[in-house]
């Protein structure tokens, strides 16, 4: 028989709660590590792991497929092991919840033990609030881009590459493109030269110009 195939009202609802991954998260690309610290956590206020393994399988899923210890034979032995400090326990902390990175066998077996509270190494991450509405605004000024380890990269307006070296240079892109008055002498200009690739922004004359073409270019297509 499946272990799923139990009758779920005989056991706790989280016992067939998906076991979550940090990729889960929404925008989680945006989260950066903010430090580290060794203290006590909530066993409650773990909710997964960074084990593809186990991803999105049931916590009792989890459990049943642990590597067997022959130590798992003994309660006692066992929470002996959960609660053992300085033994390489580690999580990752995200918006207070926590997803085991090493110790699966003994993090898990004390979420079904209900042991309330272990001693671990966390890893904290923060959601970068900042960097998330600066991504929006290129997007939803028409702009795509990606975002990776605190670093936008291939800003693109239509098929034009643009390189910026900093966040300011983002902020001056945007108010650039935001402000541009383009005439129809611009048009006929710009629609007569070679279109270009790639331009870097950084706000001076030729970069501005640059951006105006590229925006002829992209309301041309």
């Amino acid at each position: 028989m499946n272990i799923l195939d139990l009758k779920k009202e005989k056991f706790p609802h989280w016992y067939f709660e998906k076991v979550q991954c940090p990729e889960d998260l929404e925008n989680f690309e945006f989260y950066y590590c903010q430090g580290y610290a060794y203290e006590e956590i909530s066993v409650e206020k773990i909710i997964g792991t960074t084990h593809c393994s186990y991803f999105h399988k049931a916590w009792l899923e989890m459990l049943t497929n642990l590597k067997r210890h022959v130590a798992d034979n003994n309660m006692e032995l066992v929470k002996q092991a959960i609660l053992r400090k300085d033994d390489g326990k580690s999580v990752d902390e995200y918006n207070g919840k926590y997803y085991i990175c090493e110790g699966n066998h003994r993090l898990c077996q004390a979420k079904f033990l209900k042991i309330p509270k272990v001693y671990c190494t966390v890893t904290k991450y923060k959601f970068n609030h900042q960097d998330f509405s600066l991504y929006k605004e290129l997007i939803n000024n028409n702009f795509t881009c990606t975002y990776s380890n605190g670093f936008f990269r291939d800003i693109k307006l239509g098929n034009v590459c643009i390189y910026v070296e900093s966040k300011e240079d983002i902020h001056g892109l945007i108010s650039a493109y935001r402000t541009m008055r383009i005439n129809f002498y611009d048009k006929m200009v710009f629609l007569r030269r070679e279109p270009i690739n790639f331009f870097r922004f950084n706000g001076d004359k030729d970069s501005y110009n640059a951006l105006k073409h590229s925006i002829i270019l992209q309301k041309k297509g």
